[in-house]
């Protein structure tokens, strides 16, 4: 035991001043009375009571006594040393394998929860308490708390992610916590087991518990047949596993395939003549440990038809490249007069210029006559030139290109402002440069003739035509399977109007773009559908989020540290414990009996 307050003890003087006044009060007091009378027959009664009196008078001054080494005590604050106080720094696995759960439907994540908050019943002792939720990215619940109330209510705001564990954020947080502290200890609640967890107490929350997951789903179309193949994992234990297929939500197959322990095993369906699907999706009904890993879909990317209008009087290089790509449908006019510039997604000027360029679709003019607002001609060169990329600059219209050997024998420098971005270059001479207007539409001008160049007899040809054309006219996501945790980039189309998403769970949200691009993170695991209403129509395309398969799988780790203090505190703060309450309640209920005998005595 030690006291936080010693001067406290001074009023342990009180002892000696009591003793004082007990000594010099007067034993007897002198009263008139009418007659003895009473007294003399009372007075072998009186010699009878004389000792218990004596008794009573002192107690009542052991009771004083008391209260005053009470008082003193409570003024000096005592408190029972527990030993060393530690400021804890907790960093709790939120990833999506922390959603394993055992029979009773209680998750790792619960139980995890359940042991910070028991651990911070000890902060009244002393202790100090800073939360770390490890997910996609690593925050802090709480910092430096020493309530118990306070950390239970930070626990209650967090949630298990369907994403990963940000290991390496998460140990940077805990490192800044520790630099802060004289005397830290590094608590990790998580269901990785590591080799090497150095200066961290690693706490296991796994319990083997089994889950079977799904991996994957392929489609192969095999003539008239539709083959569907998905793969499972059944994870410790061997089990037999009914497995069924939907299409766009409608279960048509069911089959039981065969897991052994912790071996990937195939379930495969067969369909023939199946018509156009927008989703196939496997899915598993068994009370495993883990649910969000129980379907898989795939789905199909929408393969619109493009409407291109090619202005050309030569139009046979461009004409062939769009045809090959199976996605256009291209309408060649050799002159402007008397065509309707509307109703297109590309249109496509090579020599031909019109007097106004169209807003409904994206342009690509080949040429330097009547060019758009916010880009100009620089000097015009007649001179063998090498093409080359911005290399400051990652585009998709560089996919699959090198532009090895690509010369142009006449070019003109484009000058633009800064709304224009320069994408090829003849030396440092920009020769194509593209501006994204604020309804969704590319502009892209190329300021050489392909007709001067070597580029249409060369293997990055129909590459470049394919790439200009999905850069021109960007589909509204690039892919369509997605892991929990990343972020998917959602572009408007031209001429497009309100956009929407819609959740898993039904829910929908509205999209706003910037720069006719919207970014947003995704956690929620199932099918999205990205709606995009237009003037003419709506199009609509649908994308399958998942966890990480490292997720479902028992986990393990290298190695993790934390380097805590360099220089040890040779004096560290003890943890205690107060016993103030208790001593309160001793003078009060002393003090409640001491008054009742004083009353009793007197009256």
């Amino acid at each position: 035991m030690r006291f936080l307050n010693p001067a406290g003890l001074w009023l342990l003087l009180g002892i000696p001043i009591l003793i004082i006044i007990y000594l010099i009060k007067a034993q007897h007091e002198e009263r008139p009375v009418s007659s003895t009378f009473i007294w003399k027959l009372s007075e072998r009664f009186a010699k009878k009571r004389l000792p218990l009196r004596r008794l009573r008078r002192i107690l009542l001054f052991l009771l004083q006594l008391i209260m005053i080494i009470l008082a003193a005590l409570m003024a000096a604050k005592p408190v029972i040393v527990k030993g060393a106080s530690y400021d804890y720094v907790v960093i709790l696995d939120g990833s999506a394998s922390m959603q394993n759960a055992d029979e009773k439907g209680k998750s790792r994540f619960d139980k995890a929860v359940s042991a910070i908050e028991k651990k911070a019943q000890d902060l009244s002792d002393g202790h100090t308490m800073t939360v770390i939720l490890a997910a996609d990215t690593a925050s802090s619940l709480i910092e430096g708390s020493d309530s118990s109330a306070e950390v239970k209510l930070a626990l209650g705001k967090a949630a298990c992610t369907n994403g990963g564990c940000n290991t390496e954020e998460a140990m940077a947080l805990a490192q800044t916590a520790c630099n802060r502290s004289e005397n830290a200890k590094v608590l990790f609640y998580t269901d990785c087991a590591y080799e090497k967890a150095g200066n961290i107490t690693v706490i296991d929350m796994s319990e083997d518990e089994w889950n079977v997951s799904l991996g994957s789903l392929e489609v192969r179309e095999n003539g008239d047949e539709t083959v569907f193949v998905g793969s499972l994992i059944s994870y410790h234990e061997q089990a037999d596993v009914t497995v069924g297929l939907a299409i766009d939500g409608k279960t048509v197959d069911a089959r039981i395939v065969s897991c052994e322990k912790d071996v990937a095993a195939e379930v495969v369906f067969t369909k023939n003549k199946m018509k156009p699907f927008d989703t196939a999706e496997i899915f598993i009904e068994a009370k495993d440990s883990l649910a969000v890993d129980n379907r898989y879909a795939l789905c199909r990317k929408n393969h619109a038809k493009y409407k291109v209008l090619l202005a050309s009087e030569s139009p046979l290089y461009l004409e062939s490249a769009l045809t090959a790509l199976g996605s256009c449908e291209v309408t060649v006019v050799p002159s402007l007069e008397d065509v309707a510039l509307e109703g297109m997604d590309l249109y496509i000027f090579d020599g031909l210029v019109p007097d106004e360029y169209p807003t409904d679709g994206s342009v690509v003019v080949f040429g330097v006559e009547h060019l758009p607002q916010g880009l100009q001609c620089g000097t015009f060169y007649e001179e063998h030139e090498r093409i080359s990329i911005n290399k400051e600059l990652e585009s998709d219209l560089y996919n699959g290109l090198s532009f090895y050997g690509a010369v142009v024998k006449e070019y003109t420098g484009l000058l633009g402002n800064r709304d224009w971005q320069p994408l090829l270059y003849c030396y440092s001479v920009p020769v194509m440069m593209s501006s994204l207007r604020e309804n969704g539409v590319r502009f892209t001008v190329f300021s050489f003739d392909l007709h001067n160049s070597n580029l249409p007899l060369m293997a990055d040809y129909p590459i470049l035509i394919g790439n200009l054309l999905e850069y021109s006219i960007p589909t509204m996501i690039s892919k369509t399977d997605y892991v929990a945790g990343d972020s998917i980039t959602i572009s408007s189309l031209p001429g497009s109007g309100d956009m929407y998403l819609q959740y898993p769970d039904e829910t929908i949200r509205t999209l706003y773009t910037e720069n006719g691009k919207c970014v947003l993170p995704l956690d929620a695991v199932g099918i999205y559908t990205v709606v995009m209403k237009g003037a003419q129509h709506s199009e609509y395309t649908d994308f399958f989020v998942h966890i990480a398969r490292e997720e479902a799988a028992p986990q393990t780790g290298d190695e993790i540290n934390i380097a805590l203090s360099a220089e040890p505190n040779t004096e560290p703060k003890m943890a205690t414990s107060g016993i103030w309450f208790w001593l309160a309640l001793a003078f009060l209920l002393i003090l409640l009996i001491e008054w009742e005998w004083y009353y009793y005595e007197q009256y």
